[in-house]
């Protein structure tokens, strides 16, 4: 017979969980304990000075309010980037659930990018707790909820307003944007194949089917 926990223990050990995740340790849930953190400088302002950019290679990270919502995205810039050149971009997107940080350690795309010398960029979807603002993250792709709602979040917009925040900083090739997903992030990349094929050249999903009902 399998044991089965009470509400009541259920509920503590929840509380636990949401506790240790949003404690300054950042213990990462999911990733076998380890921690993934990529420690990035959180770009401010305008960083284009008499038409040149000032930022090079590293990791960075860019904060601001889409649809009234604080919303975030890290940037990875190989060391091959050159300021003067037209650079690609490839948006990676987490699965359900997820956030930024875990999907570049499981991706490996950094290492990717490093050596095809392309800007990876890390979205970030959004929940509705308020212990974890940046972890247990969800894309808005179209799908009704199991009650039948659906989610009031405008990813698409988002999406779109990143594409036109990160040309602030970097020397970004227009033409040649990709997104890739995984699971979650991946029913996502078909949503901006279908609204935004005017910004995305290509996509790839991994692990994550085209919803039926989608609304978008």
């Amino acid at each position: 017979m399998t044991d089965q926990l009470s509400p009541a223990r259920l509920a503590a050990l929840s509380l636990l969980a949401g506790i240790a995740a949003a404690a300054p340790c950042r213990a990462q849930v999911g990733l076998g304990g380890k921690d993934v953190r990529v420690k990035v400088d959180w770009i401010e302002g305008r960083a284009v000075r008499d038409g040149m950019f000032e930022l090079g290679p590293g990791e960075y990270g860019r904060r601001f309010r889409c649809g009234g919502i604080r919303r975030f995205y890290e940037i990875h810039v190989p060391a091959s980037y050159d300021k003067t050149k037209a650079t690609p971009v490839v948006l990676v997107l987490h699965g359900g659930g997820s956030y930024p940080d875990a999907v570049r350690y499981e991706s490996g795309m950094d290492a990717v990018a490093d050596k095809n010398g392309f800007i990876s960029v890390y979205p970030a979807g959004t929940n509705n707790r308020l212990l974890l603002r940046d972890r247990l993250l969800l894309w808005n792709d179209g799908r009704a909820k199991q009650d039948g709602s659906h989610m009031k979040v405008d990813d698409v917009a988002f999406i779109r307003e990143l594409l036109d925040d990160l040309p602030k900083y970097f020397h970004v090739d227009a033409s040649r944007v990709f997104a890739c997903g995984y699971s979650n992030g991946a029913q996502m990349t078909y949503v901006l194949a279908q609204r935004l094929s005017d910004r995305i050249a290509a996509i790839a999903a991994v692990a994550g089917q085209r919803p039926c009902d989608q609304i978008y």
